[in-house]
């Protein structure tokens, strides 16, 4: 709503208070006139200015509420090393909300005013920015966990060379593959 009275008031601003007061003013000489009218256009134009950084408040905004479902990766790996459950089969429980705070924002009230532009704008920004988190969180999961498992094999020895040797040929996966 900020952004489209923003871009609201600088039209009117632009357009019709400066046709008001050139009317109101008209007895005034014409480089007086265009005085005002210059100073109204440049009123205008900083109002303007600052919708791109508006733009990028409500992107960050419905990112980070983008985001916050993301944090529901970590449990994945608490569900392989804890549990015995087979290689999944389907996404995980979580992944069809991910964009759900932004289906909200451009489908509520909040996006009420912005033009079909901001909104198109918004949504590839938004969608951009939490494509790249996922892929920065979903890599540091599994280095993370492909360090642990190279540290758990080294603390026990030799033992799961066999359990390993067993993975690659198809016969048991183990909790990394899993995982990744």
């Amino acid at each position: 709503m900020v952004r489209h009275d923003a871009e609201h008031l600088a039209d009117l601003v632009e357009d019709t208070y400066t046709a008001t007061v050139e009317l109101t003013l008209a007895h005034l000489p014409p480089p007086a006139i265009a005085g005002i009218r210059g100073s109204f256009t440049e009123s205008a134009n900083k109002l303007r200015a600052v919708l791109p950084d508006i733009d990028a408040l409500c992107t960050a905004s419905v990112t980070d509420k983008c985001v916050e479902v993301l944090k529901q990766m970590r449990g994945i790996t608490a569900t392989y090393r804890m549990t015995n459950k087979p290689l999944p089969t389907r996404h995980s429980h979580f992944v069809p909300s991910i964009l759900g705070p932004l289906k909200t924002f451009v489908s509520g009230d909040q996006a009420h005013g912005m033009s079909e532009g901001a909104q198109g704008k918004l949504v590839r920004a938004v969608a951009e920015q939490v494509t790249e988190k996922y892929d920065s969180m979903a890599n540091d999961l599994v280095n993370t966990i492909r360090k642990t498992e190279m540290s758990l094999k080294r603390l026990k020895g030799r033992r799961d060379t066999k359990a390993a040797a067993g993975a690659q040929s198809g016969e048991a996966l183990s909790d990394t593959d899993k995982i990744c």
